[in-house]
């Protein structure tokens, strides 16, 4: 056994199909808009826990089965229970400016864009929310969340960037979480 705390996550990836050099993708990645209720793991033992399913029991009754991720001595990991249908997620992103640069000898469109996030829980009771919304750009504003540069194709135009919410949000209630940032596009 393990001391764990249930979690609703909201993980987001970036949808505007531009890669770190300014390219345009063309796969169309549709959003996410899936909040997971989770176990945060803590492991206060003083070895390891490798890779490996696990299996989660409310007694004697089967809950979930997912893949726990190597956790160290102290760490923390998350085992995915089932999809939160009564946490509602909803995102939008509108473009705000663009602009024409020139880096190093090539043309780019400087693009602002402001995001927003929306999560609304119909539970009855209150619940903890953690969110993370990855970025392909440099995020501007988030003031309410905690940003990274993730060190990921440092040579690139656009950096690697990720927002992290963890809140709680009442029964009933829900809350919106505005963030702005600028990308690079290749002409």
């Amino acid at each position: 056994s393990a001391p764990y705390e249930h979690i609703y996550q909201w993980e987001i990836p970036d949808s505007m199909n531009v890669d770190n050099r300014g390219y345009r993708l063309n796969q169309q990645s549709a959003p996410e808009n899936q909040v997971w209720h989770v176990l945060r793991l803590e492991n206060t033992s003083q070895q390891p826990w490798t890779t490996a399913p696990a299996f989660a029991l409310n007694g004697t009754l089967p809950v979930a089965q997912d893949t726990l991720g190597y956790t160290p001595p102290g760490g923390r990991s998350f085992l995915k229970l089932t999809v939160a249908t009564d946490v509602r997620a909803e995102q939008s992103q509108t473009e705000t400016a663009r602009t024409q640069v020139n880096i190093a000898g090539r043309n780019y469109d400087e693009v602002t864009v402001a995001g927003k996030l929306k999560v609304t829980n119909w539970k009855n009771a209150e619940i903890a929310l953690l969110i993370r919304k990855s970025i392909v750009g440099e995020v501007l504003e988030s003031p309410d969340g905690k940003v990274t540069k993730v060190a990921r194709n440092l040579t690139s135009v656009n950096s690697n960037s990720e927002i992290e919410w963890e809140f709680k949000l009442p029964a009933g209630k829900d809350r919106e979480l505005p963030y702005q940032y600028k990308v690079l596009i290749s002409r």
